[in-house]
């Protein structure tokens, strides 16, 4: 039994390693990164891509995440066990389901607005179910009901990974406001600007003639993807004013 839960906590790892360490990575690099103290927000953002970047790259050069998805991809055949899928199968939903909680409380802590939102909505839905079908092929798999073949069982890696990878990317792009107020991010991919708000940093937005914003707080200022009249109204309204 004590092997049985190794090999599944080693497989679980090469899982956290291909997909979590990949989009945490792609995250921090595509996002500005604001710590719990909003006076050293630059230093938190600076750490936090000092830390991803070489960790993405030597990942990439070196082959971990190639090995990790080998590895992955061969499980079905290197072992036999039926314990050892069904504790991976519970994991990998735990893991999920913890991210996903994380995920819901960061959200609630801010206001977003993204450029490709409807894009994003279903690329969520994707990736979520992608992962439940996985999951239960592993737990059948496990229980002995169904044996989902090495060929399909390597597409669906392949799905979830295209799938969270996009997800990351498309999620990129976006306007993020503090629930109190403090600050407003301007994400556009890799190009990312932090403007803080207060009574002397006011925002205020110029049109473009793209339907872009040109938004600054007097001091620092950057240009916004292009903004619907929906998602201009709604982040007028949670500012509370009017922002030209």
């Amino acid at each position: 039994m004590n092997q049985e839960f190794e090999a599944a906590i080693y497989i679980i790892i090469h899982f956290m390693i291909l997909y979590f360490s990949l989009a945490v990575n792609l995250y921090c690099i595509t996002q500005y990164i604001i710590g719990k103290k909003l006076d050293v927000e630059r230093e938190s953002n600076f750490i936090a891509k000092l830390i991803s970047i070489p960790i993405l790259y030597i990942s990439i050069r070196y082959g971990v995440y190639k090995y990790a998805f080998l590895f992955l991809s061969c499980i079905l055949e290197r072992y036999q066990s039926k314990r050892i899928f069904i504790i991976c199968s519970l994991g990998i939903l735990f893991l999920e389901c913890f991210s996903y909680l994380g995920f819901m409380s960061d959200n609630e802590k801010k206001i977003y607005i993204f450029r490709f939102d409807l894009i994003k909505q279903i690329l969520k839905i994707i990736q979520m179910l992608s992962v439940i079908v996985l999951v239960i092929h592993l737990f059948l798999k496990g229980i002995g009901i169904i044996d989902i073949g090495t060929v399909v069982w390597r597409i669906e890696l392949i799905i979830n990974l295209f799938v969270l990878i996009s997800f990351v990317i498309i999620s990129s792009f976006n306007l993020t406001v503090s629930s109190d107020r403090e600050y407003m991010c301007v994400n556009n991919g890799l190009t990312q600007v932090l403007l803080v708000m207060d009574d002397s940093h006011q925002l205020k937005f110029k049109k473009n003639e793209d339907g872009s914003y040109y938004v600054s707080n007097g001091e620092d200022g950057a240009d916004t993807f292009v903004l619907s009249i929906n998602q201009f109204e709604k982040l007028q309204k949670y500012m509370g004013g009017e922002l030209i």
